[in-house]
């Protein structure tokens, strides 16, 4: 069977430009930051825990546990997604990893907003209480992180969308199909 040579991807209004190198390299960079994230928060509840903060007895206002055993699952569950998304090779598996990990953020905010919680989130724990000012601003800080990690997670499942696309269309135009 003869081999098909490598057509270039046509640009008009109906196809997409095949990915550059700085749009993988900007993808790579969104996966280091929400992964960065996603450890320094785990550290935070860490900390937090350690620490022995009144508020880790008290009950979360949405889910029927203690703070401490909240912060303490959900760090797991932050450094574990952290780590696949550092060393999975799947596109698709990050994103997915990333968006569930905003979802479910995003889940648990809206809770609280609903509820009518009007105190900071304990997402972060009381782990910024070692420098005045992070104590004095947590809710803006947790609600800063929590943003930024939504942000970077949509940017990264745009732009793997963009890549994927890109991909498509790199495979049908070097594989045409006879029919």
């Amino acid at each position: 069977m003869e081999k098909i040579p490598k057509m270039p991807a046509t640009v008009d209004a109906n196809s997409v430009v095949p990915p550059s190198p700085a749009l993988a390299r900007l993808a790579r960079a969104g996966e280091l930051i929400c992964a960065a994230i996603l450890v320094g928060a785990a550290l935070l509840k860490v900390l937090s825990v350690a620490w022995d903060q009144p508020i880790l007895q008290r009950m979360d206002p949405i889910i029927p546990l203690r703070n401490q055993t909240v912060l303490l699952s959900v760090s797991v569950v932050e450094v574990l997604v952290a780590l696949r998304v550092l060393l999975s090779r799947s596109s698709f598996e990050k994103c997915a990893l990333l968006a569930w990990m905003a979802l479910g953020f995003s889940v648990y905010r809206l809770g609280l907003w609903a509820k009518g919680v009007r105190e900071p989130c304990a997402c972060l724990g009381d782990g910024l209480g070692w420098w005045p000012w992070l104590a004095d601003h947590k809710a803006a800080v947790s609600a800063t992180v929590f943003w930024a990690f939504v942000a970077l997670t949509a940017v990264r499942v745009l732009l793997a969308l963009r890549i994927s696309a890109s991909d498509l269309v790199e495979k049908k135009t070097t594989n045409p199909t006879t029919t």
